[in-house]
């Protein structure tokens, strides 16, 4: 009844970010926008749920500065640090059925030019705003909207309420090559899964104030998180070919340049052999180096030529050896 700014507030207080899930472009039959503006609505197929929703134009300059009105109302007064804008619908209909003779293509043109648009003006009147990029998971991720937003929910793979680490590693593998910053959706907390799926940060999707649930190992990986994160600013690389077969090893390295340090990820997968050989990057040879197992707590120092080409070895299947270094 008091709107969301006491919310906002109770985030501040509490040293968090406010982030709220908005779907504007989604619009359906008995909406505000659908009753008030029609004309600001595209029409097209019924969708998968068996509702008549109508696709909000973007391309039209009228339409885009109302919904930026909206929205930029929405973000101040409820204090909104984190815009997070989904988009669960098939848009390409709708922009088909609007496009006249000869012109094929040219509402889709107008509506992404009015998406990247109507981003930079919400940004540009709030300083500091985050915009979450959503769309089903990561449908939206190009070179534009990468400067614009995060994809903190990059992939609806993980709607599913089960851990999916081998999906989840290929995301990784192949996402971060280009977008260094992104997050999804963790369901369990053995390391195994947790860092399949784990970037710089991660969504919470258990129950974990169920009955039971084990809050240790929560804590546990959260403070891991907490002191890998910085890793996920350095480079990035991936260490073996990336497939979807059990019988394989997944690893990628994150190095920081201007400190000489990293962190290695190498997961053995269900039916992978025990042993790998790991060539990490960015290594000087003539170097020495600190290494520490992560499993068992040990560091370890070593010539950068033989941290070139070392050897991991995870005993139980599927299983993840994490190792940490810097160079002394």
């Amino acid at each position: 009844p008091r709107g969301l700014k006491p919310l906002g507030e109770a985030a501040h207080r509490n040293g968090m970010r406010f982030c709220v899930w908005f779907e504007p472009e989604r619009v359906a039959p008995d909406s505000r926008i659908a009753r008030e503006h029609p004309e600001f609505v595209l029409q097209g197929p019924v969708n998968w749920t068996g509702a008549h929703d109508g696709l909000f134009n973007l391309g039209n300059p009228e339409a885009r500065e109302y919904l930026t009105e909206l929205l930029s109302s929405a973000i101040a007064e409820g204090g909104i640090d984190i815009y997070r804008n989904d988009f669960n619908i098939d848009p390409l209909e709708f922009w088909r059925a609007a496009d006249e003779p000869e012109r094929e293509g040219i509402t889709e043109i107008r509506y992404v030019e009015g998406l990247y648009e109507m981003w930079a003006e919400l940004i540009r009147r709030h300083p500091g705003l985050m915009i979450d990029n959503c769309a089903s998971g990561g449908r939206r991720i190009d070179l534009e909207t990468c400067s614009l937003s995060i994809p903190l929910w990059r992939s609806d793979t993980q709607c599913g309420q089960q851990p999916q680490p081998v999906w989840d590693q290929v995301q990784t593998s192949g996402l971060t090559r280009y977008v260094p910053l992104n997050s999804a959706g963790v369901w369990a907390y053995d390391q195994y899964n947790f860092w399949s799926v784990a970037t710089a940060g991660v969504n919470h999707c258990a129950n974990i104030t169920a009955q039971g649930f084990d809050v240790a190992a929560v804590r546990e990986r959260v403070d891991e998180l907490l002191r890998w994160r910085k890793y996920w600013l350095g480079n990035f690389w991936a260490l073996t070919e990336v497939t979807l077969s059990d019988s394989d090893w997944c690893a990628w390295q994150l190095h920081l340049p201007q400190t000489n340090e990293g962190i290695i990820f190498a997961f053995r997968r269900a039916g992978a052999p025990e042993a790998l050989e790991l060539r990490p990057r960015e290594i000087d040879p003539d170097a020495t180096y600190e290494v520490r197992d992560e499993e068992i707590h040990e560091t370890m120092t070593v010539s950068g030529a033989d941290f070139a080409r070392v050897g991991t070895r995870v005993k139980e299947a599927p299983g993840v050896a994490i190792i940490t270094y810097r160079r002394v």
